[in-house]
């Protein structure tokens, strides 16, 4: 940066990182989860804006899951790999990254994946702990993990401990 702030060249920051959505138990469900779709899943997430995971309220995660899960299918078909609308992983290293953090245990839709064309399935794995690998790092990929909570206190355990130190 400071040799563009030398030269006045215009700098782009990209700062990504695990961006969460916190759907609380007063939250209107539906757009909720119409906007979670849209922002996660475009370009099969392969945006710095994606959102990496959810934190829902205890009281209203089964209903948000089903709503998501229904959501996904409207948008995307029972079998996404046949949408037009649904991109594909840039190359094959991020591809077999991607892949590497699915635990197929927790998926409640999507997981499927074709090596031969990049495609990763729109997926939602549940119950995920901050100890699953998919918690470790930036997914910048397809695969939205969701975690519950009881109280405020909770939520900001969890992204303090995802955010890196200052």
């Amino acid at each position: 940066m400071s040799a563009a702030a030398k030269n006045l060249t215009p700098v782009t920051l990209e700062l990504g990182g695990k961006n969460p959505c916190i759907v609380h138990h007063d939250a209107k469900l539906d757009i909720a989860v119409n906007q979670i779709v849209s922002s996660k899943f475009i370009n099969a997430s392969q945006t710095c804006v994606a959102p990496d995971y959810v934190i829902a309220h205890k009281s209203i995660k089964e209903e948000f899951l089903s709503k998501l899960k229904n959501r996904i299918i409207n948008v995307y078909g029972e079998d996404a790999s046949t949408s037009p609308d649904f991109a594909r992983i840039v190359n094959d290293s991020h591809f077999q990254r991607i892949t590497g953090l699915i635990d197929q245990k927790k998926v409640m839709v999507g997981g499927q994946s074709d090596t031969e064309s990049w495609f990763i399935s729109p997926t939602v794995m549940r119950d995920v702990t901050l100890a699953d690998k998919v918690m470790s790092d930036e997914i910048f990929g397809s695969v939205l993990s969701v975690l519950d909570y009881g109280n405020l206190s909770d939520v900001y355990t969890v992204i303090d401990q995802l955010s890196p130190p200052p």
